[in-house]
């Protein structure tokens, strides 16, 4: 008989991988518990959950706060494809968000703020968020 070795995996991994799912899981809420970390004002299990009704974007809008040069600009489409020529197709669903947000120190150009996200459905494992911060070049 064997054992598995006891792994002590941090609560902010979870909270990360949750938080992550709830966003490419448009309007699903997702609860996380602590029981290792307590509440300081009851004493009691943390709890955390996350729900973003319209997925990435509000993911965006509630990390680029309300000082933006522009609003979030969000589109979806579904396409057929694959991974590799030796795969099958399947149907993919996108999303993806586009704001400008002023640069945090004074002299900063704006920065175009890019998001989205690729899901295959009834896939499990195959969400994927991606962001990138990318400086705007003058010219």
């Amino acid at each position: 008989m064997r054992s598995l070795p006891d792994i002590d995996v941090p609560g902010s991994y979870y909270k990360d991988v949750l938080r992550r799912q709830a966003v490419a899981n448009a309007g699903l809420t997702l609860n996380f518990t602590d029981e290792k970390e307590k509440d300081p004002a009851t004493g009691k299990p943390w709890k955390e959950s996350w729900c973003y009704e319209h997925g990435i974007a509000d993911y965006v809008h509630e990390v680029a706060g309300e000082d933006t040069l522009t609003p979030v600009f969000s589109c979806e489409s579904e396409a057929v494809g694959r991974d590799r020529d030796d795969q099958p197709d399947y149907k993919v669903r996108m999303s993806g968000v586009l704001l400008l947000q002023q640069g945090a120190a004074a002299g900063i150009l704006p920065q175009l703020v890019l998001a989205g996200t690729r899901r295959q459905p009834g896939a499990r494992g195959a969400h994927r968020l991606c962001l990138s911060d990318q400086q705007v070049s003058e010219g």
